[in-house]
């Protein structure tokens, strides 16, 4: 039977639980992984939600009995995020054992990612190769909306992307995905204590 639910467990149901994890502050612009190819470490950024850019910000949420928990980008599912030098990165191959993140509830549809007693924090606006970005670095935890950070299912930020009524009210296939999202977010977030 597991078996048989392994094989049916397609990349079509990954993509349609996927979510965007956008900032407060900057509601346009998710947390995108910047491939590199072949490298172990890839770094993870602030950057606009586009149609380009989307299959780097689409991810799953996995968690472990401790209630630390991973990214995993759905395009490069080898990836793993985790905490390193104070900065938001992707690793590959990491075992769930070696995730170093946890999530905590803040109020409404915001959540907090910390490591260590720091929160993750979006810092100033940076450009490479013609690209504008922020860097996502751990720092002191305060109550900015730079820390802030908000779960969107994918079928809200495709209807986003090409300029269709982006709203839960009404839409089934919206109310359902967040539904999903919202059952996995209740079991995966956890009290933290800030420093």
């Amino acid at each position: 039977m597991f078996l048989h639910f392994l094989f049916l467990y397609t990349f079509q149901d990954i993509f349609n639980e996927s979510f965007v994890l956008v900032n407060k502050l900057h509601g346009n612009k998710a947390i995108t992984l910047v491939n590199h190819t072949n490298d172990l470490t890839l770094p993870i950024r602030l950057l606009e939600i586009s149609n380009d850019n989307l299959m780097s910000q689409l991810w799953q949420l996995r968690f472990n009995m401790s209630k630390n928990f991973w990214l995993v980008n759905i395009h490069s599912p080898l990836y793993r995020s985790i905490e390193e030098s104070k900065h938001l990165v992707a690793k590959k191959n990491l075992l769930p054992g070696d995730t170093n993140l946890k999530l905590k509830y803040v109020s409404e549809d915001t959540y907090k990612i910390i490591s260590g007693g720091l929160c993750l924090t979006v810092g100033e606006i940076n450009k490479k190769n013609e690209v504008e970005y922020y860097p996502l670095e751990f720092s002191k935890c305060n109550q900015a909306d730079n820390q802030g950070f908000i779960f969107i299912p994918r079928i809200l930020v495709e209807k986003y992307n090409n300029k269709e009524r982006a709203s839960a009210e009404g839409d089934d296939e919206v109310n359902e995905a967040y539904r999903r999202l919202n059952k996995e977010l209740n079991v995966a977030h956890t009290y933290v204590k800030e420093e």
